[in-house]
């Protein structure tokens, strides 16, 4: 099911190629709603030890129902967040990740959310800018989009890249990226300056906190966009309130794409 509200209208009819660029989640946006998340991929890979398995498992039931509560404040979530990432950290170097197991990870494991692939390739054939903004490992994004031969030149990707010394993970390449604090304004200066001119942004993301992921303080005409997964009839209302467009139930880029267009096509005519 696609609800829109009363400005998706208004806002689509502004929506120029030349003049737009895309903010997209990874996890459970540009995967499906039943695929393993970036960090999940890890511990089902079978070449990290058990106990750390049981141990991510225990952080995970601990902190995602807070990551998942649309009652908790933003400023308490966000040190929760904080909290969660650091801990996890903390384990996957307790238990020493190396670059070689995370480079056998299973890519299988990932479930592409249906029609993706010829979304992005048609983004890259207009040359609207992707920007991948994920609390996820960066590392494995970038493996996932080169697997499936969608890693285009219009995409750039902020996210959690662990960094190997020795074959060893010493630590993060950035700072933590976490579901609340990854915004645009974390870009690099260069790829700031190449949107600054560009007035109209789809935002894609399966987490309230994503609907934050543009800069607060801009100006420029923001579609945004949620696909809401688990407690549909308890979160709606709370979507609503921060996407222009909720989706739910798994929906694909193909269904989404048809929505949007004949809404597009519904003004000019």
């Amino acid at each position: 099911m696609i609800y829109c509200n009363d400005k998706v209208l208004t806002k689509i009819s502004q929506m120029e190629d030349d003049n737009t660029y895309l903010l997209m989640d990874f996890d459970r946006t540009i995967t499906s709603a039943d695929s393993e998340s970036s960090w999940g991929i890890i511990s089902s890979s079978n070449l990290v030890p058990k106990d750390y398995v049981v141990e991510r498992q225990k952080i995970f039931n601990y902190y995602r129902p807070f990551e998942v509560d649309p009652t908790i404040d933003l400023t308490t979530k966000n040190a929760l967040m904080a909290e969660w990432w650091q801990k996890h950290l903390n384990l996957l170097a307790k238990y020493e990740l190396n670059e070689e197991a995370l480079n056998k990870v299973k890519l299988s494991l990932f479930k592409a959310r249906k029609g993706i692939f010829s979304f992005l390739k048609n983004m890259q054939e207009r040359q609207i800018p992707v920007i991948i903004l994920s609390a996820g490992v960066g590392n494995l994004i970038e493996m996932f989009l080169n697997h499936h031969q969608a890693y285009y030149d219009n995409i750039y990707i902020l996210a959690n890249f662990i960094e190997f010394k020795n074959g060893k993970m010493i630590g993060l390449k950035n700072q933590i990226i976490h579901g609340l604090n990854k915004k645009e304004d974390l870009l690099p200066l260069d790829i700031q300056n190449q949107l600054i001119f560009k007035n109209n942004i789809i935002l894609l993301g399966d987490a309230q906190g994503d609907a934050q992921m543009n800069q607060e303080n801009n100006l420029k005409n923001t579609l945004k966009i949620g696909f809401l997964e688990e407690n549909i009839g308890q979160n709606l209302p709370y979507y609503q309130q921060d996407f222009d467009v909720v989706a739910t139930n798994n929906t694909s880029y193909q269904a989404l794409s048809r929505k949007l267009t004949f809404l597009k096509n519904s003004i000019k005519n």
